[in-house]
């Protein structure tokens, strides 16, 4: 358990340094050597895209900040809460010792339960719960926008540099090493696809992770609900939506700084039954 717990904290840090890095060299990459790269004449108002960067950036990672630096662990007991009879739904946890709310769970790797816990999150290094789980969701649908954003912008550059499209550039997209070392890609092609590749996994994977929230949250269901079948915390959609969002619903997209309060406290929660 215990070393299970220390590659799962291992397994975070490289991620999320990973994405840290990552997305500033991405930043660079799109505003200071995709964008100078375009004749002024083929590109109008860069400095709008500088802006539409920044935005970006700020929304992605304020977003970050605000999910990392939320406290989402239960660490009352049930009774210094001022419960005395176990609720339905609370279940004892051998971890932490104590009595625990409906829809929470243990995280190994966090070593804390999580208030109605939805995942762990490699690149945020650390779990998705009641109070941060607008801050992922938020995150999620902009660098969703950001990689569709670069993947577009980047196409009349991409095509300039690989020649158009052709059976052997959709070869080396799948594996521009290959080309390299069997001498077909210079240093320079490899570098753009590379970098033009992993921006198409990477924004595949960022939309699947959108979609999978966006089921979620629709039904009222946390990641292990959906996986258990449970349908017993569902309610209005709107309902559902403050739940994540909070009273100001989806105005937090304007900036992860806007109070947005929930309207519970991811202890008690209404049944749909």
């Amino acid at each position: 358990m215990e070393l299970k717990a220390m590659t799962g904290k291992h397994c975070d840090s490289i991620a999320f340094n990973i994405f840290l890095v990552g997305g500033i060299f991405l930043l660079w990459y799109e505003a200071f050597f995709v964008l100078p790269s375009y004749e002024p004449d083929t590109v109008r108002y860069v400095w709008l895209h500088y802006i539409v960067a920044g935005w970006l950036a700020f929304s992605i990672y304020g977003n970050m900040y605000k999910l990392k630096t939320t406290d989402i662990a239960f660490r009352t007991r049930r009774d210094d809460y001022g419960i005395v009879n176990k609720p339905r739904g609370w279940k004892y946890c051998r971890m932490c010792l104590m009595d625990t709310p409906a829809r929470s769970h243990h995280c190994k790797v966090c070593k804390v339960c999580i208030l109605k816990r939805d995942h762990h999150c490699w690149f945020a290094a650390g779990c998705i719960g009641y109070h941060n789980h607008r801050y992922y969701v938020v995150m999620v649908t902009y660098m969703v926008i950001a990689g569709l954003y670069c993947n577009l912008f980047n196409s009349d550059f991409v095509t300039s540099v690989t020649g158009g499209f052709s059976v052997m550039n959709v070869i080396w997209f799948l594996g521009p090493h290959v080309g390299w070392l069997l001498g077909y890609l210079n240093t320079y092609e490899l570098f753009v696809y590379t970098l033009s590749s992993a921006g198409i996994i990477m924004t595949v994977l960022f939309i699947w992770l959108l979609v999978i929230q966006i089921m979620q949250i629709r039904s009222g269901q946390t990641k292990y609900e959906v996986k258990m079948e449970i349908h017993n915390y569902g309610m209005k959609q709107q309902w559902n939506v403050e739940e994540v969002f909070g009273e100001h619903s989806f105005l937090v997209f304007l900036s992860p700084f806007l109070n947005s309060a929930l309207p519970g406290d991811g202890i008690v929660f209404s049944s749909a039954d």
